[in-house]
């Protein structure tokens, strides 16, 4: 290590039988992109406990602003919200990685080995 500088390591151990048996390997990144639409789907139908703590949050927020920006009444301007929840589609990430040669993250952890990755903070990654 360098003086003031530090590396950075990612270190992924995939938790399955024999894996003290496994290679590990130092790879790169795969660098995955998500082909579909969104990582996320709009929630249709009842999120009452969402909606509510969030009204409380807005409504707490609003009394300590007072008035809000481009509203001289102090009362905030409603619009119709959507919810939305973390919905990927990790179909995208396996299609990467099949795609994908040797010597990247995803194709080790796909083959259950040890990766290594530097994340890098020196260039002598």
């Amino acid at each position: 290590m360098l003086q003031g500088k530090a590396d950075l390591y990612s270190v992924n151990v995939p938790l399955v039988k024999g894996m003290s048996q496994n290679k590990v390997l130092w790879t790169s990144v795969l660098e995955n992109r998500w082909e579909s639409r969104s990582c996320f789907e709009e929630v249709i139908g009842d999120v009452t406990n969402a909606k509510e703590e969030e009204e409380g949050i807005r409504e707490a927020e609003g009394n300590e602003r007072g008035l809000l920006a481009g509203n001289e009444g102090g009362r905030a301007q409603r619009q119709q919200q959507k919810h939305f929840k973390w919905s990927p589609r990790f179909q995208d990430v396996y299609r990467s990685v099949e795609r994908s040669g040797e010597g990247n993250d995803g194709r080790t952890i796909m083959e259950h080995d040890i990766r290594l990755v530097c994340m890098g903070m020196r260039t002598t990654c």
